[in-house]
């Protein structure tokens, strides 16, 4: 009776060792597999910057002139004031929201937008998204491409 007791226990301590032992190997792999992966580089999508194309411009005196985008704001050639990017907005209630825009480079490869104005000499900072001044719902630019240049009124 005392060994086939003793016969039982080694058979669970057995299987009970077999278990952990494919535990901790299941494990080994995993985290030998982690540490070894190739690591996959999320590269950033390529995009234009506004300093790559010309832009359009306003002053705040309302005169638009088309020029090259600059994070500097740049001298409008009508009045000498210092004029500021011209982009129009799309609110999905109160439709097209013209505005203008301040950029800021953040390295030499990358700028962001920093600020925007939809009414003379009301500057809000923008953090992810550029929102409508009425309802706070995020509007993107009116156009695929907000950096070209807007036709002439």
């Amino acid at each position: 009776m005392e060994s086939a007791l003793r016969t039982e226990i080694r058979r669970r301590q057995t299987a009970l060792y077999s278990f952990y032992g494919a535990v901790a190997v299941a494990l080994i792999v995993v985290v030998t597999w982690w540490m070894v992966r190739p690591r996959e580089r999320i590269m950033p999508a390529l995009q234009r910057r506004v300093t790559d194309s010309i832009v359009s411009w306003r002053c705040p005196d309302g005169h638009a002139f088309q020029a090259k985008g600059s994070c500097q704001r740049m001298a409008c050639p009508q009045c000498g004031r210092r004029a500021d990017i011209a982009v129009t907005y799309l609110c999905p209630t109160h439709g097209d929201k013209p505005a203008v825009i301040r950029i800021e480079r953040l390295d030499r490869s990358r700028e962001r937008l920093s600020e925007v104005s939809f009414r003379r000499g009301v500057w809000r900072t923008v953090k992810e998204h550029v929102r409508c001044p009425h309802c706070g719902l995020s509007m993107p630019p009116k156009t695929e491409r907000p950096f070209t240049p807007h036709p002439k009124p």
